[in-house]
């Protein structure tokens, strides 16, 4: 980009020294010029056919155009097509000058030449090669080389950019080739990714009778707001999803025809290790903007005990990983089979875009990492994660 500016602005340099030379070196049109006495101007082109004076500036009007005067001298020309005619029969009734007689001058005497110290030699000419940078076609030439600068680096910068002519397809060989690594221009891949802990895609998963903290801990993070949001139903709750870009708030809890929520439920769902405080106490702080009365936070895994001081005498409720399979395992066999069936059908396990809602697609290895379908369109990308079992 640097170089496409640079080749701009010497063009438009090298354009504006041509044009300034160009207009220095062109000769005046007329055979007066701006500053001339009246008197010029009709020694030049005649009497004129008619005047006109107003103040201090008169108009000398020509069967061709005008001449406009101010205090006696000439400020402006204006002529149709050609200078009046009577300054080309001035030029024709000119006579030649005659040449004066030539006379031969005395030739002087022979001169005595005094004895004494030679004379000084003459200084050096300059040489005929040497120009003036000011004069205007040195002005002319410097413009042309600028302009010419210009267009070279625009030249090579259109030449980059450019896309190069793929190669012929070579032959198919006889063993697949090795999977291509991503490189650092297709995607930047989250720093010190973990590494998978299984071969991918995932196995399908049949749906269980009865969910499991290792079932929870590797379902995909929309189906565990599914899931959360269909257990609060199956409690007379009115549950909506939250699609939020700050990721504080994943459903609202309605009671009956309420217009706004009663509650506020995070679920941390793809978090390694315990939960500490912090998001904690974001999800109170949206409670208390939003004027929600009730919160639930829903973790995979625990929470660390700061956590759980802090929501202590509050009405922000901390459900662990283990805690809501315990809520789910007590539902009636009807509707729980009905929960685990949506949660569990089809490709659960492998992560959905956060931004496009897509399904995203594991990059290879030595990097590996989540990376959005879309791509690039979409560049949402998350760390392979490792998922621990509880036994």
């Amino acid at each position: 980009m640097w170089s496409l500016r640079l080749s701009i602005k010497s063009a438009l340099v090298g354009l504006a020294l041509c044009l300034i030379a160009a207009a220095q070196e062109m000769p005046w049109p007329y055979a007066v010029k701006p500053g001339d006495s009246r008197a010029k101007v009709i020694q030049t082109y005649g009497e004129p056919k008619s005047a006109a004076k107003a103040g201090n500036r008169e108009v000398l009007l020509y069967p061709e155009g005008r001449v406009i005067l101010q205090d006696g001298n000439l400020i402006e020309l204006h002529f149709a097509h050609a200078e009046p005619r009577f300054v080309y029969a001035q030029e024709r009734a000119v006579t030649p000058p005659v040449p004066a007689p030539i006379v031969a001058p005395a030739m002087p005497a022979t001169p005595v030449i005094p004895s004494g110290p030679a004379a000084p030699p003459e200084p050096p000419q300059p040489s005929p090669w040497v120009y003036d940078i000011s004069s205007p076609p040195m002005r002319t030439v410097i413009g042309g080389l600028v302009l010419l600068l210009g267009f070279l680096l625009w030249l090579r910068n259109r030449l980059a950019l450019s896309p190069e002519v793929a190669p012929l397809p070579a032959p198919l060989p006889a063993t697949p080739p090795a999977p291509r690594e991503a490189t650092p221009r297709e995607a930047a891949p989250p720093a010190n990714p973990a590494p998978p802990t299984a071969p991918l895609p995932f196995p399908a998963i049949k749906s269980p009778t009865k969910l499991t903290q290792d079932l929870l801990q590797q379902l995909d993070w929309k189906r565990v707001d599914e899931l959360v949001a269909g257990s609060f139903r199956l409690d007379k709750y009115r549950a909506e999803l939250v699609k939020d870009d700050d990721d504080v708030v994943d459903v609202y809890l309605y009671r009956g025809d309420e217009s706004q929520p009663s509650a506020y439920v995070h679920a941390n769902s793809w978090h390694d290790g315990p939960v500490g405080v912090k998001p904690v106490r974001v999800l109170f702080g949206v409670m208390a903007a939003g004027g929600a009365p009730e919160g639930w936070f829903l973790a995979t895994g625990d929470f660390t005990p700061e956590a759980l001081e802090f929501a202590t005498g509050k009405n922000l409720h901390l459900l662990t990983g283990g805690q809501f399979v315990e809520r789910i395992n007590a539902l009636p066999s009807g509707p729980r089979a009905k929960l685990l069936t949506a949660a569990f059908h089809g490709d659960c396990c492998t992560p959905t875009c956060p931004r496009c809602e897509a399904k995203m697609a594991l990059q290879p290895e030595p990097q590996s990492y989540w990376r959005c379908s879309n791509y690039p369109r979409c560049r949402a990308s998350y760390a392979v994660r490792v998922v621990q079992s509880k036994g």
